[in-house]
């Protein structure tokens, strides 16, 4: 078969739409503040919440940039573990460890994975037990509702983020909320903000383009600006207000497009036991990829390699957080057991993406 190259995170250019801030609220019943990042708008919650020296508690299996954002405000922290299920935070590990820690803990980070709302109401009822915040951590997942609201607005903040591999792509940019009102003084890099959207746009949403030297160059330059500069209290550039619109409402309108790609694909591969497709546990989800979960290590490595060999770009979920991660039992069944591949609204691409992961199926069965 003809080889196709696939990105993972190449969302589409939307097209620019009034940002219409009043309308994010009026739909949510928040009152949302723009963040330049969403390890940002996380600092700016948790900052309401806690004091050098509290303790919070987070997954083992998440985004490594929240790390920065403890440490600048002097954090400890400790995991609990999650459920295999669904890959979200499990509701019986977060009431065990908030019962052994008997009120030391401040905050619970609770991310809603891979577009699936977590058990977000039970887990906010467990929290004010026990007499902790909760921050709704809709990163991966605005846009997905439980009880028919939107994940990123229970407990007592919350906040989703742009980036290419979220529910909502774009360049840069979040949305946070929590139950103070907080006011800053706003601080500007425009240079930086421009740099990460043309970045965004070369290296993304064109990523089936023949790469430049230029588009590896200013992929660089963004790291290196990344790391000199602190954007936590930067305002929105003008040049960003409609583009963030696009981002936003765009994204939102091919939920139930996205749903449907993702649906098709659980059943084409139903019947196989080697992997499981993760879908949500419950309310409705916002898939922003097609999640695989496998048993096996070798399996989960093997196929990866074969997919890259077939131009498929994929990715192996996260790593652990450095901590204490021996009780981590269901955690562990996860890192390095993940496959996540794009969702094509591209039919020749997700039929090519079908073809090659059953031509290793035929290769596997070949070899017994």
């Amino acid at each position: 078969m003809d080889k196709i190259e696939i990105a993972l995170f190449a969302p589409e250019k939307m097209q620019a739409q009034p940002l219409e801030l009043y309308r994010l609220n009026k739909m949510t019943g928040k009152k949302f503040q723009y963040a330049a990042k969403g390890r940002y708008a996380i600092w700016h919650i948790l900052k309401v919440f806690c004091s050098k020296g509290n303790m919070i508690l987070l997954p083992a299996y998440f985004c490594p940039s929240v790390l920065q954002v403890i440490h600048q405000i002097g954090l400890y922290y400790k995991f609990y573990d999650l459920d295999i299920e669904d890959l979200n935070p499990s509701v019986f590990s977060i009431e065990k460890v908030l019962k052994e820690e008997s009120g030391q803990v401040k905050a619970v980070i609770v991310p809603s994975f891979y577009g699936n709302p977590a058990d977000l109401s039970k887990i906010w009822n467990v929290c004010r037990k026990y007499g902790a915040f909760m921050l709704d951590d809709a990163a991966q997942s605005f846009g997905a509702t439980l009880n028919g609201r939107y994940v990123g607005t229970f407990g007592d903040g919350g906040m989703f983020a742009f980036s290419p591999g979220k529910a909502t792509p774009g360049h840069m940019g979040s949305f946070f909320w929590n139950k103070e009102d907080i006011v800053w003084k706003r601080s500007r890099h425009p240079i930086y903000h421009m740099l990460f959207y043309k970045n965004y746009i070369r290296n993304r949403v064109e990523s089936y383009k023949r790469k430049s030297a230029f588009s590896s160059a200013l992929r660089y330059i963004c790291v290196l600006w990344d790391r000199l500069f602190f954007v936590g209290n930067d305002r929105m550039e003008p040049f960003e207000e409609e583009l963030i619109g696009g981002f936003l409402w765009g994204n939102l309108s091919l939920a139930g497009e996205r749903r449907q790609i993702h649906k098709r694909f659980a059943e084409h591969f139903s019947e196989q036991k080697v992997f499981r497709v993760i879908q949500a546990s419950r309310g409705e989800a916002n898939p922003c990829k097609v999640v695989l979960l496998f048993q096996k290590e070798n399996e989960c490595s093997g196929l990866k390699a074969f997919l890259a060999a077939h131009g498929i770009c994929s990715f192996g979920g996260y790593q652990y957080l450095p901590g204490e991660v021996e009780n981590l039992v269901m955690t562990k069944k996860i890192v390095n057991h993940v496959i996540e591949l794009p969702i094509e609204r591209d039919a020749l691409h997700m039929d090519y993406i079908y073809r090659v992961i059953e031509e290793w199926f035929d290769r596997k069965e070949n070899e017994r």
